[in-house]
């Protein structure tokens, strides 16, 4: 087996997208009037620049996928539309070709105008709270340092794989770390627990003890959400505005966020920066401007802001929503755009493309020695790694067996319920093997978010409860040069019994 074939989704996107547009089963009417860089877009799925044709023979020779079913997938896709969607998220993301694969996946949603259709992928209409300050509030100068600490080819700011060399540096000298476990979640744990013993200070705000929190040098104690109120503006399928409601008084000297932050500011001297004398008058300040006061809502509990609407670009004229609406982002064209805007700009390869796993990570390339890709998976009783101190979910869901290929079990001469050693050329682990046909053949998978050193996890009473990080195999200081984003599903490895 080629072992880059290990995960199928990469040329799919491309190829589907040659079946839809080759066979005239795009929507037309859409991309004409909604999307930037069709034309592009299609000279490159015709092979019009490097004389290589997107064809799912094309896709199969590098995923596997037999070239019929890309075929079949890509009619039936159509067949669906608008009631279709193409999904892509983390999965995609934490891997090599990260940015290309996504907009390949996405281009197919576009292809047949499912954006915002029911039974497609929604825009996202949130109204946006107003600011805590309030309009007639003085506010804190911006005194931040005009500069970004990183760089990748598509985005500046700082990138958490980078930590470790950058507190080497001293280019990060302290860390304020609220209601977060970066150390285990955000690139390779050994690498993240050095960088944080490097730092000249660290502090962290939160309501458990975590790998994180044990190596700060002050834990603020966060409330639970029982204990503090907290104003939420969210979205499902309507808009609607939500008030926590605190049920309890702090308990053991936790205090709640905006009563930690505003006291620090005292202490530090721009106390009159934070004006608010209670959580109430915080809350109110975040109100301002909607149809709903603090008293109303905490009357009601949620309010309704927006009533579920299909096609809502169609009214405001653009893919991103009007002023007083939050989003994760907006389109540079208003549409949706076949060509990535920013890397056209920048001049770099700016359409929907297969690109090798190991153009920019060679060093991730499977070999003789660490022949099995490893990533991690969700599962339902867990979120991250934020729902590890609930009793109740690690009863039902209290360890990660790695799970292994029939095929590949058989080669290792590995059983299901076995111990087994996971080594990676940055790290080892061990873990309990699940040997099944449910995982592709040169793949291993587990449960993301276990490996906590506190909670049940690390409690000698229940021994049964206890999970791996797969962060731990992470090289240090990678990340993808597109994104920034660390390879956390993708890490060649090797496995054996113990």
């Amino acid at each position: 087996m080629d072992l880059h074939y290990s995960w199928d989704r990469w040329g799919n996107g491309p190829s589907n997208g040659y079946v839809l547009v080759t066979e005239n089963l795009y929507d037309k009417d859409f991309v004409e009037e909604w999307c930037y860089g069709f034309a592009a877009f299609k000279r490159r799925l015709r092979g019009k620049e490097d004389g290589i044709l997107r064809t799912p023979l094309w896709a199969e020779a590098i995923c596997g996928v037999p070239a019929a079913t890309i075929e079949r997938l890509a009619r039936e896709f159509a067949a669906a539309a608008p009631a279709a969607a193409a999904l892509s998220w983390t999965g995609v993301a934490q891997v090599p070709n990260a940015v290309h694969a996504t907009q390949a996946i996405q281009a197919l949603n576009a292809l047949v105008g499912s954006f915002d259709a029911p039974g497609g992928p929604s825009l996202i209409s949130k109204r946006k709270l107003s600011s805590p300050w309030g309009d007639d509030q003085l506010k804190p100068p911006d005194n931040r340092e005009k500069f970004k600490l990183n760089n990748s080819k598509l985005w500046k700011g700082w990138i958490p794989a980078y930590f470790e060399k950058d507190a080497q540096a001293g280019r990060l000298k302290a860390m304020l770390c609220y209601f977060g476990n970066p150390v285990m979640s955000a690139t390779s744990e050994p690498s993240m627990r050095r960088a944080v013993e490097h730092l000249e200070f660290s502090c962290a705000i939160d309501c458990f003890m975590s790998n994180t929190t044990e190596l700060c040098d002050v834990i603020l104690p966060d409330c639970t959400y029982l204990e503090q109120s907290r104003v939420i503006s969210d979205w499902m399928y309507e808009s609607f505005l939500s008030l926590g409601r605190k049920a309890i008084q702090p308990m053991y000297d936790a205090r709640s966020v905006i009563a930690i932050f505003t006291e620090l500011a005292e202490r530090l001297g721009y106390g009159e920066y934070f004006p608010w004398k209670t959580e109430e008058e915080y809350m109110g300040n975040q109100l301002q401007g909607q149809e709903i006061s603090l008293e109303e809502l905490a009357e009601k509990g949620y309010f309704v802001t927006d009533a579920q609407q299909f096609y809502k670009y169609r009214e405001w004229g653009s893919f991103n929503p009007p002023t007083g609406f939050g989003s994760s982002g907006n389109s540079v064209t208003g549409k949706y755009n076949f060509i990535n805007p920013a890397a056209e700009k920048a001049g770099l390869n700016a359409l929907p493309d297969y690109i090798s796993p190991y153009a920019d990570w060679p060093e991730l390339q499977p070999d003789r020695n660490y022949p099995l890709i490893i990533g991690y998976f969700r599962v339902m009783e867990h979120e991250h790694c934020s729902t590890f101190w609930n009793p109740a979910l690690m009863k039902k869901c209290g360890s990660n067996p790695v799970w292994v290929n029939y095929q590949d079990a058989k080669q290792h001469n590995i059983a299901d319920g076995d111990k087994v050693l996971i080594t990676s050329p940055w790290g080892e682990v061990k873990a309990m093997a699940k040997v099944t046909w449910g995982i592709r053949q040169g793949v291993l998978a587990t449960a993301g978010g276990f490996g906590g050193k506190y909670g049940l996890e690390g409690d000698p009473k229940y021994p049964q409860i206890k999970g791996f990080n797969t962060n731990v195999l992470l090289p240090p200081n990678l990340a993808c040069t597109w994104s920034g984003t660390p390879p956390l599903k993708y890490i060649k490895t090797r496995i054996e019994k113990v």
